[in-house]
């Protein structure tokens, strides 16, 4: 990317406030990506996507809410096997344990707590092709696709039954996000952070209306044409975007 000269960089500085980007003086990959998206908003360019790049500390990818499919692998693939994928929702003994549906394909359908009579945090897309966010123990809607995690937007992890033992999903470790922007694009964002660490970037620096976090930990993981982490490692079941 492209540095300018001392007496330039109040223009590109002033190009990165309006757009919401760092404010470094310095054209990279944030701002690129932000600009591409100011310019989209008000209809001077149109985005094919899926689309990726890295931000905030973490690897990116920027999809259309059609281009969202679901791959239960069976720790048979990896997200290499996809161009655009990151890994999928929690599982226990080989079965997803949270909310994991596809067109008529229902391989889990409730929470991952629901044994304690615990809700989370689910995304779908529904038959008339709008995004909900809803608070889920058992989930029955017919859908296109619904996936469900520790809700990060309105972050109260104890509520969702997180607590104690299972806490440690809340840790320093590398956890991938699913999130709708304000104008119903969808996110998914790996990153090696702390829960409440994303909860920040979710609120303040993605502008995220909902997200939930995902499995992580060892099985974090990302692909895509630009940048690729931990992409070998076999999945229960993955999200990936064409």
């Amino acid at each position: 990317m492209s540095y300018f000269e001392q007496a330039d960089k109040q223009f590109v500085k002033a190009i990165q406030k309006g757009i919401g980007a760092k404010v470094d003086g310095y054209f990279g990959e944030e701002s690129l990506f932000k600009t591409a998206l100011m310019f989209k908003s008000i209809g001077k360019v149109e985005l094919d996507t899926p689309l990726c790049t890295k931000m905030y500390g973490g690897y990116l990818i920027y999809a259309d809410r059609n281009d969202l499919k679901i791959d239960f692998a069976n720790m048979k693939r990896a997200t290499r096997h996809h161009k655009y994928a990151v890994n999928g929702v929690f599982f226990w003994n080989s079965k997803p344990v949270s909310v994991l549906i596809s067109d008529d394909k229902v391989y889990n359908n409730t929470s991952s707590k629901q044994w304690q009579d615990k809700a989370e945090g689910c995304i779908y897309l529904d038959l008339n092709n709008e995004l909900h966010f809803e608070k889920t123990k058992v989930f029955d809607k017919k859908v296109k696709w619904a996936i469900s995690g520790v809700t990060l937007h309105d972050y109260h992890p104890d509520w969702e039954g997180y607590t104690g033992k299972f806490s440690d999903v809340l840790r320093y470790t590398y956890h991938t996000v699913i999130g709708v922007t304000q104008d119903d694009m969808i996110i998914a964002f790996t990153k090696k952070a702390n829960a409440k660490t994303l909860v920040n970037d979710v609120k303040y620096n993605l502008n995220l209306k909902w997200a939930v976090m995902l499995d992580g930990g060892s099985l974090g993981s990302i692909n895509t044409p630009k940048f690729k982490y931990n992409s070998n490692k076999l999945q229960n079941n993955m999200i990936y975007f064409e």
